[in-house]
């Protein structure tokens, strides 16, 4: 039984016999453990490549010091009117700005803002809101600090400073008139400090005050009442498209900010815990915002203006745009595949050889472990050993290719062969990984030595992994020899330049039996050409070899047989003797592409013509011979050489020929022109040719050779006046165009058009 059981076993290779390799790839599968067999890398769908993933970008947060909710609202200080008028408030300087799209860039707006204690000035602004055209600003003023001092002069200014600027100032625009200000009853709020102000949809104006630690509500009258009241230090107020109140408040206890959320009746709601989640209930920005305050304008300045000028910070100065992060990849990722099977007990797993690309500044880390029995992603996590080691670009090279390297299996020996991949990077670059090709069992020289180099396991070991440095060298030389066959194959030859080499091996390949390839020609169209060429060099020079050269150059091969004989019968069983027989199956047929032009003859025989369509008379004027006191006219009769007018009717159909070509063939220039040097190479000297480039038409008496030029192809539009030139592909008529059905409207000339 024992004897049966290792029977059964795969033979192991033996020599000359090299390993067995296992590729792992996106086509073969990536044999990915599960679950966490994928870590920190993307899979790319151009290449089918494994690199290290984006960096996930940080969120930004709701409550970010410039009060834009993550860039989801306006700042503070900037306000946009119906009309899209961009109003901005410079804290600094006390200004009102205005966004002018033909300079881009900020310009101030006289007469309504500056710094002082008049019903026009500003001592101490905060927020700026426009709704209905009313321009609300919120001026905190000061609070009335100053030197000590028990002075009469210096309590009166000190009231004096208390009084003045704790207001809402309104502006009608664009004029900037000043219509008033709002402030809650004195008897309820003697001293408040307005700091932000938002408009709601109905119209009534929303202001944060900071002292009082509510948020009033103002209708358009100005009439005042706090709705949002129990709030620590307001500092930021916004209303959303549903009406509900967003406001930020920074707790006392911490200093920190929170967002809070209430219902235009003041009750609190749920706070959103994302931006993406309050996303839908902002009206979005006619332009970015970042969560830093700055300003991106770029999308509405009338002339190209270069990047650092269309950026504002919140003082509405141009600011360079802010960089990227300089390290957007991941530093790290990791491929783990599942149980690897050699089918082998005690396999020695030889080496594992990567494909794809190493930059500088990155590694990758293989890692492996083996054993004989099968267990799966969790129980490896538990108790597996794994043994690694490093690849690493070339010192030097600027980017070296992966396949350059491969690492030994350092695992002992096992069926089972875990294989953990770890892509390093700097966060700049990242290695890539196409495929992975793992080989076994080791086959080294050490099997040719004597017994007592294997005598002892550990030297054994060494001296296996010492011997398969210089065997992988010679067994690259042999696959070199047992792969040259690929050279002298079409298919396979090498179609790229080596080095400083004058032209591709594939072209190379061609001019040993003769074949020069256009320079303009594809790489599968060079191939198709060479492919064809040996069997076609019997009939080069005839009419079917070289209608097989446009053919190849075309690349249309016969489609496969049609009809019921040619499909595969699945069934074994005699058919009934009462059944039709099956019909035969239709071959295809390829179009034939030359026409020679003796066929185009229409004479007459003695004896079974007639006069008609299928036969005309012929006379000298087939030829336009000049003859002297006869027929010689200036410009109208020509000179030919040839001592032999009786045979002119003869010559005048003979040795030429026209090549029909579909026009999409010959789209560009450069390719009519490749084609004709094709027909000037394979036609014989004595011919007379021409190409004619056939556009998907049928039009009775112009181009109606079946076979040749004529294409049913579809109604062409019709014309428009400045749009179209009157010609064969142009249709006046009706936008309703004619169908042709047999037995409904087939009548040709009626209610039918072949184009």
């Amino acid at each position: 039984m024992a004897t049966r059981s290792i029977s059964r076993l795969p033979v192991i290779p033996a020599p000359p016999h090299d390993p067995t390799s296992m590729l792992i790839d996106a086509r073969n599968g990536w044999h990915l453990a599960d679950p966490g067999g994928l870590s920190g890398l993307l899979w790319s769908a151009c290449d089918d490549s494994l690199s290290l993933d984006l960096k996930v970008p940080l969120q930004p947060s709701l409550v970010d010091p410039a009060g834009t909710l993550g860039g989801l609202v306006l700042p503070p200080n900037v306000a946009v009117t119906d009309d899209g008028a961009i109003y901005l408030l410079d804290r600094k300087s006390h200004r009102l700005k205005t966004f002018d799209p033909c300079t881009c860039c900020f310009v101030d707006v006289p007469c309504i803002a500056r710094h002082g204690g008049g019903a026009r000035d500003l001592r101490n602004p905060g927020g700026i809101a426009i709704c209905c055209g009313v321009l609300y600003v919120a001026d905190t003023g000061r609070n009335g600090r100053l030197p000590t001092g028990t002075s009469a002069r210096r309590n009166a200014l000190r009231a004096r400073l208390r009084r003045e600027n704790h207001r809402v100032s309104m502006f009608l625009m664009p004029r900037g008139e000043l219509r008033g200000h709002l402030r809650p009853n004195v008897k309820d709020f003697p001293h408040w400090l307005p700091v932000d102000v938002a408009c709601d949809p109905r119209g009534a104006v929303w202001v944060a005050d900071r002292a009082n630690g509510v948020v009033h509500r103002f209708t358009p009258r100005g009439h005042g009442k706090a709705v949002i009241t129990g709030l620590d230090a307001p500092e930021r107020v916004t209303i959303d498209r549903h009406g509900l109140v967003y406001v930020l408040d920074r707790a006392i206890a911490d200093g920190h900010l929170r967002l809070r959320v209430f219902s235009p009746n003041g009750v609190e709601q749920p706070a959103p815990t994302s931006v993406e989640r309050l996303r839908p209930a902002i009206r979005p920005l006619p332009f970015p915002v970042l969560p830093a305050g700055l300003l991106q304008l770029a999308a509405l300045c009338e002339r190209e203006c270069p990047p650092r000028c269309t950026t504002f910070d919140p003082s509405g100065t141009p600011v360079p745009e802010p960089t990227p992060d300089p390290a957007p990849l991941l530093t790290s990722g990791t491929m783990q595949t599942h149980a690897l099977d050699s089918r082998t007990r005690a396999c020695q797993w030889h080496r594992v050889i990567l494909h794809g690309d190493v930059p500088n500044g990155t590694r990758v880390r293989v890692e492996t472990f083996a054993a004989d029995e099968e267990y799966d992603a969790n129980q490896i996590a538990g108790f597996a050993t794994w043994a690694g080691r490093d690849v690493a670009p070339r010192a030097g090279v600027a980017s070296a290719a992966v396949d350059d390297h491969d690492c030994l299996v350092p695992s002992p020996p096992g069926r089972f062969l875990w294989l953990r991949v770890t892509l390093l990077g700097n966060g700049r670059a990242t290695p890539v990984l196409r495929a992975i090709e793992i080989e076994f069992p080791r086959l080294t020289s050490l099997r040719f030595l004597p017994a007592v180099f294997a005598a002892e396991g550990a030297s054994a070991d060494f001296t296996s992994r010492f011997l398969s440095l210089f065997d992988t060298t010679v067994r690259q030389i042999e696959r070199t020899v047992d792969t040259e066959a690929r050279l002298f194959d079409p298919a396979s030859a090498p179609a790229e330049r080596v080095g400083q080499a004058p032209i591709d091996f594939l072209t190379w390949l061609a001019s040993w039996i003769g074949v020069t390839f256009d320079r303009t020609w594809t790489e599968p169209r060079r191939r198709r050409v060479l492919a064809g060429a040996g069997r076609l060099f019997a009939r080069r020079g005839t009419v079917e070899g070289l209608r097989q050269q446009v053919l190849d150059w075309l690349g249309w091969t016969p489609p496969p047989s049609c009809g019921p004989t040619a499909m595969r019968r699945h069934g074994c069983g005699c058919r009934p003797a009462n059944c039709s027989p099956e019909p035969l199956s239709m071959p295809a047929v390829m179009p034939p592409i030359v026409l020679e032009h003796f066929k185009l003859r229409r004479w007459l025989f003695l004896g079974t013509a007639r006069v008609g369509a299928q036969a005309v008379l012929w006379g000298q004027r087939i030829v336009n011979r000049t003859q002297l006191n006869a027929n010689a006219q200036v410009d109208r009769t020509r000179l030919v050489m040839t001592p032999d007018p009786k045979r002119d009717p003869l010559h005048f159909y003979a040795h030429g020929f026209t090549v029909f070509v579909p026009a999409c063939a010959g789209a560009t220039e450069a390719e009519r022109r490749s084609f004709v040097n094709l027909l000037r190479a394979e036609s014989p000297a004595h011919t007379r040719w021409d190409v004619a480039w056939v556009e998907p038409r049928f039009r009775i008496g112009v181009q109606s050779m079946i076979g040749f030029d004529a294409v049913v192809g579809g109604l062409p539009a019709s014309a428009h006046l400045g749009s179209a030139i009157l010609g064969g592909p142009t249709l006046v008529g009706p936008s309703r165009r004619p169908r042709l059905r047999a037995g409904q409207s087939g009548r040709v000339g009626l209610g039918s058009q072949l184009h």
